[in-house]
This record gives structure tokens, C-alpha cells and sequence, in this order.
């Protein structure tokens, strides 16, 4: 057998190896079997070992309130650093254990629904080198169910509706339209869940404004009573239904409509100065207009008479007009609403409607600049070890935070079971304190700031944490156990 001295063919750094005439291929497999089962290309990580993926993920919500928590390590762990020390769910009792390279924490009890739990694996754990994880890894998870960020369980349900009960004097073809409280499963708008009982209809839905709208395709008669529909089969997104069917009733004029719509006002006003140069165009009218004929029908013009680039939509007797990019300043617009719009009945604008506006002379100042600076720890105290049992934790934040978010969010726990304890905030310091109700020696405590801590922006701490020890009685200490 001759060893030569070039890279694999992969690339990876090792030797090529040639067998001799007497040495069949089964004996080359074997030894490829052989390297592999001892780490392949031997890139070991040697920096100890790394959390690789968590089970649930960071921020998931909707978690079972059974499922186990579990930690993929990125090398082999000694199993007997893998416990309720170093494997902390906060405020949860359980049994670690590590399998097939996972660290998996199994509740004693089933976890409370819509809650959300801090997991904590500490430097404890070491890799089979007695190297630990580089630092705390902290995430966090919320169980299944309402108020808790968990899956939506609420019903959506009706705001309003276009005719109201008992209207009186309803355009033949006015469209039925209902505002939802929430979006709305498009697929379970239908026929037989959205219907005027006894007439055909056409339905559409405006995600934007959570309104379904259901178009007759026959006139309706003349100073009749319709009765609507709307059945508990529609959904919202997350499949929770209505909590029951509904109804209500209108009757049609006893006239045919003949009276052509007209604009009862308009935002900006006519002549109006100093406006906004990213302000939309509203009219709103006095009846029920065809929307599809507000398109090239209403438009706003520049200087010289140029129409500028803009959206429209409508909603409930409103035009609005949006342009595509923000107004010039201390430039006079002409809006126009052109005769070519009509009402659901086919009458049209007697005649245009014009207004002009100027915009302001320049842009109002920008507001203060957001705080999207997350607040930090800038000091911790105790650290290390052979700490005296009368110790205070105390911590100290970049910046101001919010005093209420500290309960439930600052936490001292050992073997996974969190302590009593009493919580204060010095404001001028920026100081949160912690008095543990009782520390034992010799045991060593993990101290945990959940991202739930907020500064005065409603920004988030980074997840924090540590440990300490604390010292070993001596003969001449009390009996504190």
C-alpha cells in the first residue's frame, strides 16, 4: 500500500490512498467506512458545542400544551451535564434528558394554555471535551389559546350593514354590502351563505375594507320587503366562524329612482390652502354610486391641466383619490369628478364637479426620530461563585425601562424551579433589584431577563442570563436548610 500526498478529490485535507494488487476493493470500502464512523473529515467543532435548532422554535406560538421542549446540540454531549440545572424551562417542573443528540425537557404536568414559557440551556452543558456552550441560550415559546398570542380563537362578526334592518325607501338595485370585524375566508363568501332569500346574486369582497358586497342581478321590485342572509358557515382566516346566523329585512321605494346622484362634499374644500402634499382626494356623495364608474371619471389635474397618476377606491358613498407620489409644494391642483359617474340606477352627474386646492408652502418638520434602540445590561451583580447567601441581584439597564414589565420577566431559578422573590426599580439609576426570598448554600442559581422587558418605546431587552454559586456552609453558619 503507497500513501501519496494530494488532497481528495473533494477537496477536504487528507491523503489518497492506493491498494496493492493483493488488496480487493471490499478492503478500500472498509476502511471509507471506518473514517466516516470516526467523524468523516474530523471537523469536530472545537469550539464546544452550539445549539443548532430548538423544539418549539424561538417566538412560535399555538404550542401543544404536552409537547416536550427540546435543544438540537451541535456536538456530543456528555449526557450528565444535561440536566434540570442546566435545562431550565422557567416556572415549569420537569424531567431532562438527552437523546440522539437532543437535550429534551419533558413537563411533569401538562403546560398552562396561553402562556408564554422562557427555555434556558446554561453553560453547564458540556461537549465530551468538557468544553460548555460559549454562553446561556435563551428562547422563548407561547402555548395554544387565546390571550396568550396563541391561535386565534375569537369569532368575527358583523360591524355593520348597508341597508340597515327595517330600511325603507331602498333603490331597487342597491347592492346588500355587511362589514366584517375581522378578514373574512373569501371561499366562504357564497350563494348560500350571503343571499337576499329568493334572488339571485353576485358576490365580491374588498380585503381592505372587510366588506362583502352582494350585487342583485335582477331589479328588485318596486315597495317590497327583502330579507338577508348571512349564515355561520363564513369564517375568518383562522376558520373560526360566526358565532350564528343573522338576518334582517329592508323594503324597496315605491318609485323607480330617477334622480341623478350628486357631491355633498369634498376633503380638501374648494379653495382650500396649506394642505398636506400627500393628501388624498375625497367626495362623497348622496347615494349609492356605481364604483365602476368612478374610473377616468375622477381625476385630479396639475398646473397646466395634466392628470396625476392616482388610485381610486370607494366605499360606501366615498371616492377616494390617491396619488401616486406626494404633491408638489405651494402648487394649486384641480380635482374633477366628470359627469360620466352614475348611481346604481344609471343616472349620471348632472354636470362635472370641480374644486381646487393649494398645497402647503414646504413639508411640515419630520417627527423625532422613532427609538428603535433595544435597552441592555450594563452591569449584573453577583457574579461567580462563593457568594454570601444576604446577596441582592441587581441589575443595570442603558436606559429607562418600563417598571411593570419586570414582574414574571426577571427571574432566579435553581433546578428549574423559579424562586419567590421580592422585585423594586430604581428609576434615577436605571436599577431593577431583586431580594430572594430564601438562597441555600452551596447551589448555584441562574438569574433570567426575559425579552419581555421593555424601555419607555416599547423596544425589548435581549434575552439575558447567568449564574451564580453560592458559598458552602461553614461550621460556623446557621443551619439555612
Amino acid at each position: 500500500m503507497k500513501l501519496n500526498e494530494p488532497l481528495f478529490s473533494d477537496g477536504k485535507v487528507g491523503r489518497s490512498i492506493r491498494f496493492g494488487k493483493g488488496i480487493g476493493y471490499g478492503l478500500a470500502i472498509l476502511f471509507c467506512l471506518v473514517l466516516s464512523a470516526c467523524g468523516g473529515d474530523g471537523t469536530e467543532d472545537l469550539n464546544g458545542p452550539r445549539v443548532m435548532e430548538t423544539n418549539p422554535a424561538p417566538e412560535a406560538t399555538g404550542v401543544p400544551l404536552s409537547a416536550p421542549i427540546e435543544a438540537t446540540l451541535s456536538n456530543r454531549v456528555d449526557p450528565a451535564t444535561v440536566n434540570n440545572d442546566t435545562f431550565i424551562i422557567t416556572g415549569v417542573s420537569g424531567e431532562v434528558s438527552y437523546q440522539n443528540g437532543k437535550a429534551v425537557f419533558t413537563p411533569s404536568i401538562p403546560l398552562s394554555d396561553g402562556t408564554t414559557y422562557h427555555a434556558v440551556l446554561t453553560t453547564g452543558i458540556r461537549d465530551l471535551d468538557g468544553v460548555p456552550l460559549p454562553e446561556n441560550f435563551i428562547w422563548s415559546f407561547t402555548t395554544g389559546g387565546a390571550g396568550g398570542g396563541g391561535p386565534d380563537q375569537t369569532p368575527p362578526e358583523i360591524v355593520s350593514t348597508a341597508p340597515e334592518e327595517g330600511a325603507t325607501n331602498v333603490a331597487i338595485d342597491a347592492p346588500v354590502r355587511v362589514v366584517f370585524s375581522e378578514s373574512i375566508r373569501p371561499e366562504t363568501l357564497r350563494t348560500d351563505t350571503f343571499f337576499i332569500r329568493g334572488v339571485p346574486g353576485e358576490i365580491r369582497y374588498d380585503e381592505s375594507t372587510r366588506t362583502a358586497t352582494l350585487q342583485p342581478l335582477t331589479p328588485l321590485a318596486l315597495q317590497a320587503r327583502y330579507e338577508v342572509t348571512v349564515t355561520n358557515q363564513i369564517t375568518d382566516r383562522a376558520g373560526n366562524p360566526l358565532p350564528a346566523a343573522q338576518s334582517w329585512s329592508f323594503t324597496t321605494a315605491s318609485l323607480l329612482d330617477l334622480s341623478p346622484p350628486s357631491i355633498l362634499s369634498t376633503a380638501p374644500g374648494d379653495g382650500e390652502t396649506g394642505v398636506a402634499v400627500n393628501t388624498s382626494i375625497q367626495a362623497v356623495f348622496n347615494e349609492e354610486i356605481d364604483g365602476q364608474s368612478l374610473s377616468s371619471n375622477f381625476v385630479l389635474q396639475g398646473p397646466g391641466g395634466g392628470e396625476i397618476a392616482s388610485s381610486i377606491r370607494y366605499d360606501s358613498r366615498t371616492a377616494t383619490l390617491t396619488p401616486s407620489a406626494a404633491l408638489q409644494p405651494e402648487t394649486t391642483y384641480q380635482a374633477v369628478v366628470r359627469r360620466g359617474v352614475s348611481d346604481l340606477s344609471g343616472n349620471a352627474l348632472a354636470a362635472d364637479v370641480r374644486w381646487s386646492f393649494t398645497t402647503a408652502q414646504t413639508n411640515p418638520p419630520p417627527p423625532p426620530a422613532e427609538d428603535r434602540t433595544r435597552p441592555t445590561v450594563i452591569d449584573r451583580q453577583p457574579t461567580g461563585i462563593d457568594i454570601p447567601l444576604s446577596s441582592l441581584v441587581t441589575v443595570r439597564f442603558s436606559e429607562a425601562i418600563r417598571p411593570e414589565t419586570l414582574a414574571g420577566n426577571f427571574i432566579i431559578t435553581t433546578r428549574g424551579r423559579a424562586i419567590s422573590a421580592e422585585i423594586g426599580y430604581h428609576a434615577a439609576s436605571r436599577t431593577a433589584t431583586m431580594i430572594p426570598s430564601r438562597l441555600r448554600h452551596g447551589t448555584t442559581y441562574t438569574v433570567v431577563l426575559t425579552h419581555d422587558i421593555r424601555d419607555l418605546a416599547g423596544n425589548r431587552l435581549e434575552h439575558t442570563s447567568w449564574t451564580f454559586r453560592t458559598a458552602n456552609r461553614s461550621d460556623n453558619d446557621d443551619d439555612d436548610d
